[in-house]
């Protein structure tokens, strides 16, 4: 029997899908199930997780709390997923680090024994035990390590089903601009793609390889990468392509403070497409994705927060801030999370057709935040 959670969640995947095809549905509701989302979750959160079971303590909220009480006092830094011990991932302590995941989540994975000795084996050791490990770095060189069980790891994964920006259900080849696998969340999402596309090549060596999957297509081809492998790609095309009807290239993961060049301009000379950037991080379960106007937009999935410079949420939500998400669909660690990053928040009707929040004009990191992103990650290990 379902329990009310997962209920709730089935109740926002329906209204995302008519809202991703511009259908009408009941945005009150999406509000309300929000809300008792936010409840549901706070309760799972104090009973399960004992990082934020303390601040609920602390904050005089480990009883309940009214929505308006959690969104103010319990958002976390996305800091805490690499809050462990340096030393003890320099020194190949995992042992420690298991039981760091243990206070950062509701997971209690047994701890490996002496032959783990590196992140990749690791990772392969939690895996074995139900916990999928992705990863993210930052300027500071300390990555973040973001534990999900089996629901949450399907919902980052299968979650993109539910707002893609057109009904079209025609089968799809994937061209992935990353190696497959690994513990990225921009890799997570083209696995998400990967599993249900008819053909699939993940960028694994040249991009002469992926030139031609494109130029032999017939079925409509999406392209899902950071922007700076889709640049490359596009410079490595030699003579424009006319790729099948549908087509569509996505960004994401960022430029990690490298300069833009004009990926829209090459885009569309070399492949006919326009590009579409998403938006996420990898300790969320969704993605804001850009439309013809430029807005990133968030699907009903997730419920975008402002805060101001002290950090107190903003009531109301709209205007210039830092950027905060509730993501329900986190279900094994804290989804009250601050991102690091500044925007302007809006609710106003986009001329595109799409309702709800969006973001007006470019994201930026706040001053004090290390850069962050998938595609920094991704470029470090690029040939």
């Amino acid at each position: 029997m379902q329990t009310l959670t997962h209920r709730l969640l089935d109740a926002l995947r329906g209204a995302t899908v008519l809202w991703s095809r511009r259908a009408p549905f009941d945005e009150d509701l999406v509000v309300s199930v929000v809300e008792m989302l936010a409840v549901e979750r706070h309760r799972e959160y104090v009973e399960r997780i004992p990082v934020y079971g303390r601040l609920a303590s602390d904050q005089g909220l480990a009883d309940g709390a009214a929505v308006e009480a959690i969104v103010g006092a319990m958002m976390f830094s996305t800091d805490v997923f690499k809050s462990y011990e340096p030393g003890w991932l320099e020194g190949g302590e995992f042992v420690e680090m298991t039981a760091w995941l243990g206070e950062v989540s509701s997971l209690r994975p047994p701890p490996p024994g002496p032959e783990v000795t590196d992140v990749g084996g690791w990772a392969a050791h939690l895996r074995r035990h139900g916990v999928r490990l992705s990863s993210s770095s930052g300027t500071s060189g300390q990555p973040s390590f973001v534990p999900r069980d089996a629901p949450t790891w399907a919902a980052l994964c299968g979650n993109g089903r539910h707002y893609a920006e057109d009904a079209d259900t025609s089968p799809y080849d994937l061209l992935a601009l990353m190696p497959s696998g690994g513990a990225l969340g921009l890799q997570a999402a083209a696995d998400g793609l990967a599993r249900r596309a008819a053909a699939v090549h993940f960028l694994d060596g040249s991009l002469a390889d992926a030139v031609a999957f494109l130029a032999r297509a017939s079925r409509r081809v999406l392209i899902f990468g950071p922007p700076f492998r889709a640049a490359a790609l596009c410079e490595a095309i030699p003579e424009p392509l006319t790729l099948p009807a549908g087509s569509r290239l996505i960004t994401g993961g960022g430029w990690k403070g490298a300069a833009p060049v004009a990926l829209g301009e090459l885009a569309l000379h070399a492949l006919g497409l326009a590009v579409a950037d998403a938006y996420s991080a990898t300790e969320l379960n969704a993605v804001l994705s850009t439309c013809p106007e430029g807005r990133y937009h968030a699907p009903p999935l997730l419920q975008p927060v402002l805060l101001d410079e002290a950090l107190d949420w903003v009531p109301g939500g709209e205007g210039e801030g830092l950027l905060a998400f509730f993501d329900p669909f986190a279900g094994c660690y804290p989804g009250f999370l601050v991102t690091g990053d500044r925007a302007h928040l809006t609710r106003e009707p986009c001329p595109c057709g799409l309702t709800g929040w969006s973001i007006v004009g470019a994201i930026t990191r706040a001053p004090g935040h290390e850069v962050r992103g998938c595609a920094g990650a991704l470029a470090a290990d690029a040939p």
